[in-house]
């Protein structure tokens, strides 16, 4: 059986847990596998709650260079300015907010793992995706239209996003003010929340991962 590999944040993490709401069951199908149900593939599903770029490339690039017949791989970015790091046991933990930088360089990085991650499976010849699943907004770099502006022009501006493959990147350019989306504000922001767990926990319900999935699917 081929192997579908996703990785992402809370918004794609099996396990996740809410911090708002600790005694709900979370329990449902989440997207990624649901997907891979659709496509008739075994899910590898590396997404950690609260996980950034530097998570989410390097965890499908040590997973998709030791993996055979994969079947199709999926970047599911988070935040920009998220940071990753290492434990000495190899583990991976994460902060919501890096400290250090600025706009321009979160922005920077953030377009840096969109390339790499479309150069890696290019040269090892695996089928991939892979899109913005969260709105860069709502907290860290992004705190006020004049932030947001801001970002927008760094994002814009820089030579890197000439060298993305559109055809595999669902949504590019990811904002709304280029023609472009993240799945997040596309599919599960509404006004009546039907898509989300409750009005505090904006993460996706089971109609909304299953809304995620199908999308997934009819652009893949």
């Amino acid at each position: 059986m081929k192997k579908l590999i996703i990785s992402g944040c809370s918004w794609s993490d099996k396990n996740y847990h809410s911090l708002f709401h600790p005694e709900l069951d979370c329990s449902w199908t989440k997207w990624p596998e649901m997907l891979a149900e659709k496509l008739g593939m075994e899910c590898i599903n590396l997404a950690k709650s609260g996980a950034g770029s530097e998570f989410i490339y390097n965890t499908l690039m040590e997973t998709v260079c030791h993996t055979n017949n994969i079947g199709l791989v999926i970047a599911s970015w988070s935040k920009s300015e998220r940071r990753d790091w290492q434990e000495p046991d190899n583990t991976w933990s994460n902060s919501r907010f890096d400290e250090k930088g600025t706009n321009r360089y979160w922005i920077q990085r953030h377009l840096r793992y969109y390339y790499s991650f479309q150069i890696l499976c290019e040269y090892l010849q695996v089928p991939y995706k892979q899109f913005q699943m969260l709105k860069f907004g709502k907290g860290g770099h992004l705190t006020n239209k004049i932030q947001r502006q801001q970002t927008i022009v760094a994002f814009g501006t820089n030579p890197m996003i000439h060298l993305i493959n559109e055809n595999n990147f669902i949504g590019w350019p990811t904002f709304d003010e280029y023609g472009g989306f993240d799945v997040q504000t596309k599919f599960i922001k509404r006004k009546d929340r039907r898509y989300e767990i409750s009005n505090e926990d904006s993460h996706p319900n089971a109609k909304g991962h299953k809304l995620i999935a199908d999308f997934i699917y009819e652009n893949i």
